[in-house]
């Protein structure tokens, strides 16, 4: 091996910090073999004398190092990052008015590094435990509902589901009784689910169409 040749590129790296960013860098520590001082030529790009390329994405790059005798050693060097964070809520549904629906978030992501959990809209969801990975809500319009899942190094990963409300209203109004005092009809009265808080208007039409 000719010592008067670059032979080795020792670099320190830091990986991307989430999937798909770019802010990895690199950093020249030390050249081993032939004659300072040494110039770097990263991807591809001309010759200078900067020992450090920031806002690098993952993948590998290729750093050539030439000395001041003008030899040359090209070394390729990789950046990682961090698998893709995922989050999962489940599929679209549809509820009956009134209904509640329990929702668990799913994530390849360690509950311990877990930083927040954000529901959209807000206002409907009542988190079930303390991170809100499972929450109940409560919808009485057809909603949308998003969640995002930020880590401990500020990655995120959200999704989203529909609640389709149906509004059967659940309510029951007879249209004969039979006020005879026998015991047996004798009174009318409008029923309803649990949902059903009020009747705002209620009509008796005679067999005319008359009110």
């Amino acid at each position: 091996i000719d010592a008067d040749v670059p032979q080795n590129i020792f670099v320190e790296t830091i990986a991307v910090t989430c999937n798909g960013e770019s802010d990895g860098m690199i950093r020249i520590n030390q050249v081993a073999g032939g004659t300072a001082p040494y110039l770097f030529s990263f991807d591809g790009q001309g010759f200078v004398d900067s020992e450090e390329w920031q806002n690098l994405s993952a993948g590998n790059h290729s750093l050539i190092v030439q000395d001041a005798d003008g030899c040359t050693h090209e070394q390729a060097i990789m950046i990682t990052e961090p698998a893709p964070m995922q989050v999962n809520i489940g599929e679209d549904m549809v509820i009956e008015l009134g209904q509640s629906e329990s929702v668990e978030v799913y994530s390849n992501i360690d509950l311990s590094n877990i930083a927040e959990v954000i529901w959209s809209p807000a206002e409907e969801v009542t988190c079930l435990d303390d991170n809100c990975m499972e929450v109940l809500l409560n919808p009485i319009v057809t909603t949308t509902y998003q969640v995002m899942v930020v880590d401990s190094f500020g990655c995120i990963a959200q999704d989203e589901l529909q609640l389709k409300v149906k509004k059967n209203r659940g309510v029951f109004i007879p249209n004969v009784f039979t006020p005879n005092e026998d015991g047996i009809n004798d009174l009318f009265f409008i029923q309803g689910i649990e949902s059903v808080k009020s009747v705002k208007k209620f009509i008796i039409m005679d067999r005319w169409g008359e009110k």
